[in-house]
């Protein structure tokens, strides 16, 4: 699947590196690749047709490195693994090792 990467303007040249560098780290360990700046469907969509947008707002999605990982995995249509009905089948809870919330 090829996608098309669009920045907007309020980032900063290193932040827009940043995204960048993280998006395309998804092409050493997926069958995903991106071309730069220009745009592109999105095909796997989940809840509704069209195009997926996916905000990565200033500074907050840059405290951390999988922020962007993470939000840009809901774009393509991916879940929160710990919230999938079948998740007991793959997943074991190590209880004692929770604190107390």
């Amino acid at each position: 699947m090829v996608y098309g990467i669009m920045l907007e303007k309020d980032y900063t040249g290193d932040d827009g590196e940043i995204a960048i560098r993280i998006l395309f780290g998804f092409t050493e360990v997926t069958s995903l690749s991106f071309l730069c700046c220009r745009c592109a469907s999105h095909v796997g969509y989940v809840s509704r047709p069209g195009p997926v947008d996916l905000y990565l707002s200033y500074p907050g999605c840059f405290h951390q490195f999988g922020t962007i990982q993470h939000e840009f995995l809901h774009a393509l249509g991916f879940w929160h693994e710990h919230t999938r009905p079948d998740r007991d089948r793959y997943v074991r809870i190590i209880w004692q090792n929770i604190l107390p919330g």
